[in-house]
């Protein structure tokens, strides 16, 4: 059941697990190239509990269907109806700092505060 899981969604690109691994990696090739020592032991992320749990989701399905937008991906795995919650929401960001950019730029991936009926970003 897990690899037909994983095939269905092999194709997409889920922004938080990206923004994790590329963070990850960027401080292991920092602290390579310096005074620290990378991580030298398995590193584990288990990201299994954002997927759907019946392997019988058929991604043509309305609610997973791709609608050309860029979050293609996010509704893939997440569904329209969650995405469209997410899309709603109000966000307060507070401090925009070298965390806070990077919080903005995964909040704009996701779709987040970006309901076309308000006009823009909510934050």
């Amino acid at each position: 059941d897990i690899i037909k899981i994983l095939t269905r969604f092999a194709q997409c690109q889920f922004q938080p697990l990206c923004a994790v691994l590329g963070g990850i990696v960027f401080n292991e090739v920092v602290k390579a190239a310096g005074i620290f020592t990378p991580i030298q032991q398995w590193l584990h992320i288990d990201m299994f509990k954002v997927l759907p749990e019946s392997v019988d989701i058929d991604i043509e399905e309305n609610d997973r269907k791709p609608r050309g937008s860029r979050y293609d991906d996010v509704i893939m795995i997440l569904g329209s109806e969650f995405h469209t919650k997410i899309m709603k929401s109000k966000t307060f960001l507070a401090g925009y700092g070298d965390t806070g950019s990077e919080l903005l730029k995964n909040f704009a991936l996701l779709g987040a505060s970006c309901c076309p009926e308000r006009d823009g970003l909510v934050i």
